[in-house]
């Protein structure tokens, strides 16, 4: 799959392997959003379930998809970086879901300060024994707390310019290359992070 969109404002990736139980709702919830300017990569780390075949049935919804093997999840993320074209940046990996405003509660936050370079958007995290809500933007909190992001992934949104001036994920942190990306973009490249209310739930 390779459909190209003309000016997207936001590059949806996600990134999945072995996982058809749970793929086609994070698919669902990108393709009932109601702001539509944007487009949706899917990297497939070489499933050998029905993951592809949920895709495939799923593909008006899916702009473009790659299926090969990678070197874990933070190459996989890197392989869709480099195939976004939208302004910002955002990961929904398999298993997630936005809430249906969640896009339109990003544009709007960045429309009203463009010299924002990521915003964090509220989400729920979900525990082994409870749930509880993620919100705002503390960047003091990377000087101490290695659990630093107040939110997962998806609610993550990033400017592509910005991403590009701090470089792609480092695939040689195997579980902590994200902590990396935000340690960079705050003490070393001074980038400006905002955050919608407590009230605006992405994810």
């Amino acid at each position: 799959l390779n459909k190209k969109i003309k000016d997207p404002f936001f590059s949806i990736i996600t990134v999945v392997k072995n996982d058809d139980k749970n793929i086609k709702k994070t698919i669902s919830s990108v393709s009932k959003q109601t702001y539509k300017n944007f487009e949706y990569i899917i990297i497939d780390g070489n499933s050998r379930d029905r993951t592809l075949n949920v895709i495939v049935k799923n593909k008006k919804n899916v702009n473009y998809l790659l299926s090969e093997d990678d070197l874990g999840i933070y190459d996989a993320m890197n392989k869709g970086l480099r195939k976004s074209n939208g302004k910002f940046i955002v990961y929904l990996n398999s298993g997630d879901t936005f809430t249906k405003n969640a896009l339109s509660f990003i544009y709007k936050k960045y429309s009203d300060n463009k010299t924002v370079d990521f915003i964090f958007g509220t989400v729920k995290r979900h525990y082994t024994k409870k749930t509880i809500l993620k919100y705002g933007y503390n960047p003091s909190r990377i000087n101490y707390n290695f659990d630093f992001a107040t939110s997962h992934s998806s609610g993550f949104f990033i400017k592509k310019k910005s991403f590009n001036k701090i470089g792609k994920f480092n695939i040689k942190y195997k579980c902590s290359a994200d902590y990396d990306l935000y340690y960079k973009a705050i003490k070393k490249f001074k980038m400006i992070g905002s955050s919608t209310s407590k009230k605006k739930l992405v994810g």
